[in-house]
């Protein structure tokens, strides 16, 4: 069993985990929410029983009784210390809290289209919900561009180089729409162009093109919040309030939130996501 490395992020049996030491190791985990590797102190020569045992009474405590934790580690008894799996109990939060909301209306919204067609054949705003749309045959969205075709709200404004930034909107993608990015945290150090994307794949809401953040994201309303630290370089993804990946920021020196359509590898003939809600905040000093 190989040996998991510190501070990534992974999926155990289609539940995200976030571990945050090393020497662990795990055969089976089947637990809902979130978990965290904590250090756990044995003496030597202790029965492995007993070991597992007493992990499992504190993965219990930890979780409370409602929830039961199914695991096997490999027998650590010549180890002074072991690695274990403690679980923590993680539910839906407000990734706002902290936050100040910003000022935001439409005049703030650049809609990036194909350019040879008008935007009322891309975009609606009807009722208080965007519509974009595109087609895999589209134009760029400029004359000059090598990208491919999108129908993206850019928002002007808040373009940041340091701080604590988040976007948050409620998403929905209709069934059929994949091979898309439907949210991006634009700018980067090359080679990269984002620091961030958020796209779909077959109705399964993806970190760029892995890994899986919620299957089956089709036809349903979703709280999509994301975080970006500058200056720790580090950028968080909340889908419905539950946190779903932590990842590396890609440096960069202006950043901007876009969401919408991209088409990406393996798009689909015609794409669409739709968005209500958008939010622009900040951690202010």
């Amino acid at each position: 069993m190989a040996m998991l490395p510190l501070n990534k992020t992974i999926m155990f049996r289609d539940v995200w985990t976030r571990y945050v030491m090393n020497n662990a190791f795990s055969k089976e985990i089947v637990l809902e929410g979130m978990i965290e590797i904590m250090p756990c102190y044995f003496r030597k020569k202790t029965k492995f029983d007993g070991q597992v045992k007493s992990c499992k009474n504190m993965m219990q405590a930890a979780a409370g009784t409602s929830l039961t934790p199914h695991f096997s580690v490999e027998d650590p008894s010549t180890w002074h210390r072991q690695d274990v799996l403690k679980a923590v109990a993680w539910g839906p939060v407000d990734p706002t809290n902290g936050f100040i909301s910003l000022p935001l209306n439409l005049s703030y919204y650049h809609i990036q289209k194909p350019y040879d067609v008008p935007e009322d054949q891309r975009y609606s705003f009807v009722n208080g919900v965007h519509r974009c749309w595109v087609y895999s045959t589209d134009k760029p969205h400029t004359l000059t561009s090598q990208t491919k075709p999108r129908t993206e709200i850019a928002i002007q404004g808040y373009n940041y180089s340091s701080g604590v930034w988040q976007f948050e909107g409620y998403g929905f993608v209709p069934y059929g729409t994949s091979g898309v990015c439907i949210m991006q945290v634009f700018g980067a150090s090359a080679p990269h162009a984002t620091t961030l994307m958020v796209r779909v794949y077959n109705g399964s809401l993806m970190y760029y093109k892995g890994p899986v953040l919620v299957p089956n994201i089709y036809d349903q309303w979703f709280r999509l919040n994301v975080i970006h630290d500058v200056d720790s370089a580090k950028v968080k993804v909340y889908i419905n309030g539950t946190l779903k990946i932590e990842a590396d920021g890609r440096g960069g020196t202006s950043h901007a939130f876009k969401c919408g359509v991209y088409a990406q590898n393996n798009d689909s003939y015609y794409m669409e996501s739709r968005w209500k809600g958008i939010k622009v905040l900040k951690i202010c000093d």
